[in-house]
């Protein structure tokens, strides 16, 4: 991996590289066609994969802009920071694999259904709680939670709270 700041070039690259890195290297590098999908579904199956769980494919986009006239490899993302479509790299990071890791330390049989439910729940609660006048005592709410976050669960809960 290469961490650079500035404008990063080809031209820059093949300096930060050292040996063996020339602009030459660079230029046949970026020209090289890298089967993307291919190479995730890899990664995915070897790393991530677990069969009788459900997967559910979240993300959000990222662009990184690239300096230069012409590029091999890469290709015009629309980016919202500027309001148009740049050059660049386009970075899709997936959220719902760490939160399922993080909501597991609770619930630990839980999967991807679990965690949507939760979430679901969870924003019911707080939409209902705008519209009440007063919110209620922190004992009542507790069980709120509980209860509407346990819906459209296929484990059961976890939590410590019963819901009544």
């Amino acid at each position: 991996m290469l961490a650079m700041s500035g404008r990063v070039t080809m031209l820059g690259i093949s300096r930060w590289a050292g040996i063996g890195g020339t602009y030459r290297t660079m230029l046949r590098f970026f020209h090289t066609v890298i089967p993307w999908a291919t190479l995730f579904w890899l990664f995915f199956r070897k790393h991530l994969f677990r069969a009788n769980e459900v997967y559910l494919l979240a993300g959000d986009e990222v662009v990184v802009s690239k300096a230069g006239k012409k590029t091999y490899g890469l290709d015009r993302f629309f980016s919202s920071l500027v309001n148009k479509p740049i050059s660049g790299l386009s970075f899709m990071v997936n959220l719902s694999h760490h939160q399922l890791l993080d909501f597991r330390l609770l619930n630990p049989d839980s999967g991807i259904i679990d965690l949507k439910a939760y979430y679901r729940g969870f924003r019911y609660v707080r939409e209902m709680l705008k519209m009440l006048p007063e919110i209620p005592e922190p004992i009542l709410l507790t069980q709120i939670f509980a209860k509407l976050t346990a819906l459209g669960r296929v484990h059961p809960v976890s939590t410590g709270v019963e819901p009544s």
